[in-house]
């Protein structure tokens, strides 16, 4: 019932004030309050993992209540990622998990993988930034993403998910994915939102 009584429209302006409320900035995983009391004692350093909402979707369709209260919240934790990253400009990488795909490494050659394991290495500083047999066991989801969340979607009373999604990649347009972090193979940071 008291989902009625929010209009869509007023979506945009609930998650701006959510992320900017007293609770999110007090909430258990406060990136900004971990790195400023660990900063000071150690190097403190970020790989961003960044899955597209529809393969994020699609996986836990059902957490918080249904799809469309689980994509309020990923926009909701993107929002907060994306300010941290932008307000306390940590040492990070951004890891794209859909160029890591076995699909991607063939059409690339594995030239994705190579630049991600070669940003870490940099960011973090390793003296080698090759892994021979580190994606030999890497499996591809099976789940046809798209039309999976479109079904649960259907089944969960939410219709029309996909055009919720497209909303949300436009409210999140300059705030996710940030600006490639640390590591010189920048175009592996260039990550999808949508797919």
């Amino acid at each position: 019932m008291t989902q009625n009584l929010i209009q869509p429209w007023t979506y945009p302006l609930i998650l701006c004030l959510l992320t900017h409320s007293r609770a999110a900035r007090n909430h258990p995983v406060n990136l900004r309050l971990f790195y400023k009391a660990y900063s000071q004692y150690a190097e403190v350093k970020f790989i961003v993992l960044h899955r597209t909402f529809v393969q994020t979707l699609a996986s836990h369709p059902g957490f918080d209540g249904g799809p469309d209260k689980h994509l309020n919240v990923l926009t909701g934790f993107m929002m907060l990622l994306g300010r941290f990253l932008e307000e306390a400009k940590p040492d990070y990488t951004l890891v794209c998990m859909n160029q890591l795909t076995n699909a991607h490494a063939l059409e690339d050659e594995g030239a994705a993988r190579r630049g991600t394991l070669s940003n870490i290495a940099e960011l973090l500083g390793w003296p080698v930034s090759e892994c021979d047999g580190c994606f030999d066991d890497w499996r591809d989801s099976s789940k046809q993403a798209r039309k999976y969340l479109k079904a649960a979607g259907r089944q969960m009373g939410v219709p029309r998910i996909m055009d919720l999604v497209k909303e949300r990649v436009k409210e999140l347009y300059r705030v996710w994915p940030p600006p490639p972090g640390i590591g010189s193979m920048v175009e592996q940071q260039q990550c999808s939102l949508m797919y």
